[in-house]
């Protein structure tokens, strides 16, 4: 060795910084700010089948042309479940519950 202290967690920290500083001075070379319009949504599945569209219920104000269609469209999907016995049985009782 030649007699340094070795510190790799400062030495990462370290170079971070470096690389941190760089970013921020280049920054307007490859970062463009725009206004974007987002469509943000849940959908639960509720463990039933893929069949039904979801155009009307995402596509409805985008007009006849899209001319109101969002940049980005983002959509969460809640249990979404493999079909086997167990998760059928369950949905069985869940559907017998709500009727009483």
């Amino acid at each position: 060795e030649d007699g340094r202290i070795c510190n790799k967690e400062a030495m990462a920290k370290i170079r971070d910084a470096w690389v941190y500083k760089q970013i921020r001075e280049r920054v307007d070379e490859f970062t463009e700010y725009k206004q974007a319009l987002l469509y943000c949504g849940t959908w639960n599945v509720n463990a039933k089948g893929k069949d039904e569209s979801l155009d009307e219920w995402i596509c409805s104000d985008w007009g006849a042309d899209g001319r109101y269609a969002p940049d980005i469209v983002a959509v969460g999907f809640q249990e979404i479940v493999d079909l086997n016995a167990v998760n059928v049985a369950v949905d069985n009782k869940t559907q017998q519950r709500t009727q009483y």
